[in-house]
């Protein structure tokens, strides 16, 4: 559908404060971030788009603990009305099966309207219209290799976006400076970045360049870890995107992953938008191990292990992104790592990554919890089974030696039937003993998840 015949249908108001009057719920509270008063346009914006599989799927082929996001971004914000615009679809098999979404909000933004509000575009014209106003993303779910064009015409924000590859640093700063619009967009081949305008204002200066470079590169190394990559990993990477939303209103702690999305407060924003502060342990340890949670396997990441396990996905990202050489099982501690092997840890995310990493100083640290993954990819384990039990068993499996006494003094237990499997099996014990590793300490043993 033509811009010029939206607007004579809608006429031809461009400013979102306008669209108060026609809200059937004015009333409403849409917090801080006040999306009434930003400036729209007509425009009319076309996307191509092309099936991907869904969410749910590809958490099951990878064993994730949570879901990847499978939105295109559209960088349109649609404003709070009744009426606002249109969607033309194209008329091909994912649009006539009703597999084509429009998913409006940003997700875990309650401002941007709360949950995202999903509605299935049919073939030909569709009405776009939301109460409170929201982040358009779309989808298709599926295996088909055909493409299906959405056109969007109407009254829409353009927001300020990056795209990694086709929008230049200094471009994105002058849609920056020149937009009124709530949020902001960075995407790359492997992330979203979803930023409240006013944050993103702060850190205008920084490199949009190098620091998309360096999300895809720190989702990349978290992948290796699970044996997953382009290039020699047992499975190809998820085509599909982890979407990360930095809430300058949030209030309430400081990150949540839930499917679909990892959300950040404002705490996080100089790190989150600076490539430097995103690159370096001592500022960005916290934001790895909370971005590598759709990553975490599934079957380890239960009875209380979840948070020691973000350890393990944190420690390849020190190693690998400070291009220090690997030299050996003792060879190299970053200041990161040094403060993990500080005597007596106590909070249990800390107890955990130096538990793990003392396991891949012993048995290699560059290829150990790869290998240890690709076990728990590849293979299915019995139903039902304890996280516990999975962990000590593969890491077992793949050190070559009966790792439960290593694991009983930081406080994880092996059932009653895998101590039985174990007695049968007779792995040796370990020749070194990895507690020892990184320098002895004592530890009060609390069992995880307790």
């Amino acid at each position: 559908m033509a811009a010029a015949a939206v607007a004579a249908v809608m006429g031809a108001t461009v400013v979102a404060a306008d669209a108060a009057a026609v809200n059937p719920r004015p009333d409403r509270n849409i917090s801080s971030v006040d999306t009434r008063h930003y400036t729209t346009e007509l425009c009319a914006e076309t996307f191509q788009l092309s099936a991907k599989p869904s969410p749910a799927k590809e958490q099951q082929r990878l064993k994730s603990s949570f879901r990847l996001s499978g939105a295109q971004s559209t960088g349109l914000h649609v404003p709070p009305s009744g009426r606002s615009g249109f969607a033309e679809v194209a008329d091909t098999p994912d649009s006539r099966a009703g597999r084509v979404k429009l998913r409006i909000g940003v997700p875990g933004a309650k401002h941007d309207g709360g949950k995202q509000r999903v509605i299935t575009l049919k073939p030909g014209t569709n009405r776009i219209g939301d109460e409170t106003g929201g982040m358009l993303y779309l989808t298709v779910e599926g295996n088909s290799s055909a493409t299906t064009s959405v056109e969007f015409a109407g009254h829409f924000a353009k927001v300020p976006r990056f795209v990694l590859g086709e929008t230049s640093g200094e471009n994105f700063r002058t849609m920056l400076d020149n937009s009124d619009a709530p949020w902001v967009e960075y995407v790359s081949e492997r992330v979203i970045v979803t930023v409240d305008r006013a944050t993103a204002l702060k850190y205008r200066d920084q490199d949009p360049v190098k620091l998309m470079r360096t999300y895809d590169a720190i989702v990349r190394i978290q992948d290796r870890v699970n044996d997953v990559g382009e290039e020699g990993g047992s499975l190809a990477p998820s085509p599909l995107r982890q979407h990360i939303v930095l809430d300058g209103q949030k209030r309430k702690g400081t990150a949540r992953t839930a499917n679909g999305y990892t959300a950040f407060g404002p705490a996080h924003a100089g790190v989150l938008l600076s490539s430097g502060k995103l690159s370096r342990g001592e500022t960005a340890w916290d934001i790895w191990r909370e971005l590598s949670r759709p990553r975490q396997l599934k079957p380890v990441s239960g009875d209380g292990l979840g948070e020691a396990m973000a350890g393990i996905y944190a420690v390849q990202v020190e190693r690998d992104i400070s291009g220090l050489p690997l030299s050996g099982p003792r060879g190299w501690h970053t200041r990161t790592l040094a403060k993990l092997r500080e005597a007596k840890p106590t909070l249990e995310s800390v107890r955990g990554a130096v538990m793990l990493d003392q396991l891949a100083l012993a048995y290699g640290s560059k290829d150990f919890w790869r290998s240890v993954n690709r076990l728990i990819l590849e293979e299915e384990f019995p139903k039902p089974q304890r996280a516990q039990d999975a962990l000590i068993m593969k890491t077992s499996a793949i050190a070559g030696e009966d790792l439960r006494e290593f694991f009983a003094k930081w406080g994880v237990f092996p059932g009653e039937e895998l101590g039985k499997l174990f007695d049968a099996m007779k792995f040796p014990k370990p020749r070194v003993d990895p507690f020892t590793l990184g320098g002895e300490r004592k530890v009060s043993i609390v069992p995880f998840g307790q």
